[in-house]
């Protein structure tokens, strides 16, 4: 899903059919065995474990089948790691086999949401849970649930024949296959952290402080990617004089799903665009236009904000381009699929085309 590399080489992601630039938080993996689903921090009930039957998305022989046995109950994985009041994301990754219906399940007040591994779809997904299903290829399906913690102590993967139902009888022969289990303390999942014994930990990834040559006077900035959440958090991307007095900023801001062009010219504001944006984290394209008192914002081949009043930088200003607010904050954490620099303020037509 996530090419590996050395430290300070770019993460790069794959999973929405074309590598993009990863940036993410730090995040930890609370599940101690997130592949070995035979160990004994699985508690296995109604339930029958095959490792090692497929290979996994990671491209090696590791992956698990999960047989229903033939008890009429519940057919079940079952772990418990540690929990406290707060947000929490868990996510699986999942493929069928003779049955079609994967269950993710929170046991104290039970909630429960099903995932159809058959048509890549949600199945019912309880009440305060949002739940997602990403199609990553040969039949996998990563399957992701956040719900914030009241009670409950365990979680559960469940096999299931049919949407809802829960209890059947199963062959002993029959289930479907899963691999890379991760639960995080956080309001959205993040991507895959191994863990072989005990929980594990990656570090946030920041970019900042590269230095190419800029025309301060004028040009454009273009974006193509997404954030990795709409959580009322600030990401920020732009060009800056390597502090925070001149700057243009594109910023994922803490209004859901709302766009900010920013730009301040020895700190005084001079252009703040904003735009309502359908959802920041699909995959969008922005360009971010500035010339002394034309400034224009565009998003998927539409202008979506103006302003005709302002001043711009004086030559040999902005000599740095940050995922961050130009302050050492305001981290951007998403996918980046495209960033470029024009040293002209582009025509609309030219906007236009660059956009769609």
């Amino acid at each position: 899903i996530q090419s590996t590399a050395s430290n300070d080489a770019p993460r790069l992601d794959y999973s929405t059919g074309a590598e993009a630039f990863l940036l993410e938080p730090q995040s930890t993996n609370l599940v101690p065995y997130s592949e070995d689903f035979s160990n004994a921090s699985w508690q296995k009930i109604g339930s029958i474990l095959a490792p090692n039957a497929i290979t996994s998305p990671d491209g090696n022989l590791n992956a698990s089948k999960m047989i229903a046995d033939t008890s009429l109950y519940d057919h079940f994985l079952r772990t418990t790691p540690p929990f406290s009041v707060n947000d929490y994301s868990f996510s699986i990754y999942a493929k069928k086999g003779e049955y079609n219906f994967f269950v993710l399940s929170r046991i104290g007040s039970t909630i429960r949401t099903y995932f159809d591994l058959e048509n890549g779809t949600l199945g019912t997904v309880a009440s305060g849970v949002t739940a997602s299903i990403k199609d990553v290829g040969n039949g996998w399906f990563k399957c992701e649930a956040t719900y914030t913690y009241s009670s409950g102590t365990v979680l559960d993967i469940n096999v299931a024949k049919e949407n809802g139902v829960i209890e059947f009888i199963g062959d002993g022969t029959s289930g479907i296959y899963i691999y890379g289990a991760q639960l995080e303390q956080k309001s959205y999942p993040t991507s895959y952290i191994p863990t072989s014994g005990a929980s594990a930990t990656r570090n946030q990834e920041l970019c900042n402080n590269a230095t190419p040559v800029i025309n301060s006077e004028e040009g454009t900035l273009y974006f193509e990617g997404s954030a990795l959440a709409n959580d009322l958090t600030y990401r920020s991307i732009g060009l800056n004089s390597g502090s925070a007095t001149n700057r243009l900023l594109l910023t994922f801001n803490n209004v859901s799903n709302n766009i900010n062009f920013l730009i301040q010219v020895g700190g005084v504001t001079q252009v703040n665009i904003n735009y309502a944006s359908a959802n920041i984290t699909s995959n969008k394209k922005y360009a971010l236009k500035f010339k002394q008192n034309d400034f224009a914002l565009w998003v998927d081949g539409v202008e979506v904000g103006t302003d005709t009043s302002g001043a711009t930088f004086t030559l040999n200003t902005l000599n740095n381009v940050s995922f961050d607010n130009a302050n050492g904050a305001d981290n951007f954490f998403g996918n980046t699929k495209d960033l470029k620099y024009y040293p002209k303020a582009l025509a609309d037509v030219q906007l236009q085309d660059l956009t769609t």
